[in-house]
């Protein structure tokens, strides 16, 4: 602790984990800094499907801190709704053998009391007027709980609210060196400005690793070796067009939500 008794935080990263670990901490009297390379949610955060679910996490524990995160994010927006849409999730099994792991993945989900319906086709289209279904389709099932996070709108609230609790943002602030001090560290970003911490946190993504590099640690992330990986997907969005889809859709062929204004 510095001698001021404040407790100060400098967090790098300011995607959607970094400025919601801000907003915790400034609510609890925290002095936090934050440094963004870029701006703010331009990293990671720009580039996330972001789905909200427990669905197919394991092992139990993984699981479970899914589940408290579905409850959270349902909380955390009661105040400000518009970045949050717990719409449910419908997926889509055409072939015997995503028949079979749905069916399992519903059964094990339910034995938790995790909420799931086995739909017909009818109903299937019912939920998802806007899709058309093939007749292949042999089982469907629709998870009402789940949802997914319009990430700028979540940034947008986020700012208002770190700015509103005096947490200090520095954008297009790139950090070149790490230093342990005897009061815990010294940030220093490429203009030169540094910044005195009790506690470091390391919020940066899929460059983790090259930030903590700068203090000679090592984050455990999975990394791209390769095209097919399964570090990577594809997020592609669409024009504005004139189709009706209220949730998030998974098929074997893509998954699909909205992301609003038609598209």
């Amino acid at each position: 602790m510095n001698s001021t008794g404040v407790q100060r935080v400098v967090i790098i990263g300011g995607g959607i984990v970094g400025v919601s670990i801000a907003a915790e901490l400034a609510s609890d009297h925290v002095e936090v800094t934050i440094v963004e390379k870029k701006q703010l949610g331009s990293g990671t955060t720009s580039t996330s499907y972001a789905w909200v679910n427990a669905n197919g996490k394991e092992p139990e524990s993984y699981y479970q801190i899914n589940a408290a995160g579905i409850e959270g994010h349902r909380k955390l927006s009661a105040d400000s709704g518009r970045w949050f849409a717990q719409s449910g999730h419908l997926e889509i099994a055409a072939d015997a053998s995503h028949e079979a792991d749905l069916r399992r993945r519903a059964e094990r989900l339910a034995s938790h009391g995790y909420r799931v319906d086995e739909v017909s086709a009818t109903q299937a289209r019912e939920l998802e007027p806007g899709l058309i279904l093939p007749d292949s389709l042999r089982v469907a099932v629709h998870f009402p709980d789940e949802g997914f996070v319009y990430p700028m709108l979540y940034m947008a609230d986020a700012a208002a609210k770190l700015r509103a609790r005096g947490v200090t943002i520095r954008e297009s602030a790139e950090v070149v060196a790490i230093d342990e001090t005897t009061a815990g560290a010294r940030v220093q970003i490429s203009s030169g400005e540094t910044f005195e911490a009790d506690r470091v946190v390391i919020a940066a993504g899929r460059w983790g690793n090259e930030v903590a590099g700068l203090a000679g640690a090592e984050i455990p992330l999975a990394s791209f070796s390769a095209p097919g990986d399964v570090t990577v997907g594809h997020l592609v969005r669409t024009s504005a067009v004139p189709v009706q889809l209220s949730g998030l859709v998974t098929t074997p062929w893509l998954n699909a939500r909205p992301d609003g204004g038609g598209r």
